[in-house]
């Protein structure tokens, strides 16, 4: 009899330490597969996130969208994914799905990629161009000074090369304002804005905006289309660049006088009684008028004086005679 409880409390532990090693098996496979498929979902999510919405396929178009996507991996990113895909080692269950998360939306970035010609590509690469064409009007420039020995097309090269640098410049800052400016409107609009829609497809809001408002009508969908669908590099005129240089300077030193003028007034009103700072800005603004009217006034009657006393210093030289005595 003793026997017999013996054996079957033996088998029925045998049995529940059965069951018991089975529901763990059973509960590892399902973490182990539940852990694949969230880092399967963290690289579907990565993909997407970096593929939309820049190369966002046409509902109606039936053309292959071609994806080209770069990879770049830190010395620690290798090592821990080589880690985390060792199969004769338990330490892949030590690396969190998070760590695995950063490093696939660090590591992956698009890569625009174009049918353009290599001309293309070559010119709006903007630093290589304009650093090859500086390097070329360079060597231009001293090829001519050792052919041509005269310091007035000396003089005449260096003016062209200054003249070529602040354009070069001013056309670059002007392509980066260009570029910003698209950039703004890329990030401003998640997509065409509501002015792109049908009439009947706006929000009532809007069509009482446009009718009932003092303000001019702006088209925003064209706007948005000019600045998506332009480059910066070719929008970039060269008239609108010589324009610049010639009022900027104007403009310059107008703000540089505004801003001695304001610190001329701080000064005045910070040592005198608030009451009296009017009249002597007044006073000075009065003298400052003064010098600039009678300043051309008195240059001008100075020349006549300069050419009178040169006159009187003249003096007439005796001819000898032609036979002598």
């Amino acid at each position: 009899m003793f026997g017999a409880s013996s054996a079957d409390q033996e088998m029925g532990e045998f049995h529940s330490w059965n069951d018991s090693s089975s529901l763990v098996s059973g509960d590892k496979s399902n973490v182990a597969i539940n852990h694949h498929r969230e880092l399967h979902r963290i690289l579907v999510r990565t993909l997407w996130r970096n593929i939309y919405p820049g190369n966002k396929p046409d509902a109606l178009s039936k053309t292959p969208v071609k994806v080209h996507l770069e990879f770049v991996l830190q010395e620690q990113d290798i090592h821990t994914l080589s880690k985390y895909c060792d199969s004769n080692n338990d330490s892949a269950n030590l690396i969190s799905p998070d760590l695995i998360n950063d490093i696939f939306s660090g590591i992956i970035r698009p890569v625009t990629l174009s049918d353009e010609p290599k001309l293309f590509h070559w010119l709006n690469d903007k630093p290589l161009f304009w650093i090859s064409m500086l390097a070329s009007f360079t060597l231009a420039i001293w090829l001519s000074i050792l052919i041509y020995h005269s310091r007035h097309r000396l003089l005449m090269l260096v003016l062209s090369l200054l003249l070529v640098l602040i354009i070069s410049q001013s056309m670059y800052k002007k392509y980066n304002t260009r570029l910003a400016q698209k950039m703004s409107v890329l990030s401003r609009y998640n997509g065409p804005p509501v002015d792109c829609k049908p009439p009947d497809q706006q929000p009532w809001s809007r069509f009482f905006t446009q009718y009932f408002t003092s303000r001019p009508k702006t088209d925003e969908c064209l706007q948005y289309y000019e600045e998506v669908l332009s480059e910066p590099f070719f929008t970039t005129s060269i008239y609108e660049v010589c324009l610049e240089l010639i009022y900027q300077p104007i403009i310059s030193l107008c703000g540089s006088l505004g801003t001695a003028f304001g610190e001329f007034y701080n000064n005045v009103s910070a040592y005198i009684p608030w009451w009296l700072s009017p009249i002597i800005l007044g006073y000075f603004i009065f003298l400052a008028f003064l010098f600039v009217v009678r300043a051309p006034k008195s240059l001008s009657n100075e020349q006549p004086l300069r050419s009178r006393r040169a006159k009187h210093k003249i003096k007439s030289s005796t001819v000898p005679p032609l036979t002598s005595s």
